[in-house]
């Protein structure tokens, strides 16, 4: 089963079991690809998200789209080539504001990849991989 290339201007929409893998490439300057996805406590998938977010094209609000926002988890790459460690952790406010506008996501449940990547992968068994770039 081949994946699903989420591109640049492209918004993201939920995908539900079995789900193709999703992915996305080339994520250098400003794009910070997202991927979320809602699991329940036995770990069974109930949807996956992927966006190539940049300046203007915001992610979906996914914790209105989960039973469960509790059991969301989300995860966010920023490239190191291109952007300081300080502006990663202090500059996605518009990306995690439109992620869950209420802030019922868990901040334990969010992930930021900072490195030499471009590529991310999240799986229909909602494993998240990333390409590394040197």
């Amino acid at each position: 089963m081949f994946g699903e290339n989420h591109v640049m201007f492209q918004r993201g929409e939920k995908h539900f079991p079995p789900a193709r893998p999703l992915f996305t490439q080339n994520a250098a300057g400003g794009c910070v690809p997202i991927c979320a996805a809602e699991l329940t406590p036995a770990g069974e998938v109930k949807w996956i998200y992927l966006i190539h977010a940049h300046g203007g094209n915001n992610p979906r609000d996914v914790a209105a789209w989960a039973f469960n926002p509790s059991h969301v988890y989300v995860c966010m790459m920023v490239y190191s080539e291109e952007a300081s460690l300080w502006g990663a952790t202090n500059l996605q406010d518009t990306f995690f504001e439109a992620l869950d506008p209420g802030n019922a996501i868990p901040d334990a449940n969010a992930t930021l990849i900072y490195g030499p990547h471009k590529s991310l992968v999240i799986t229909r068994k909602a494993m998240v991989a990333v390409e590394v770039s040197y």
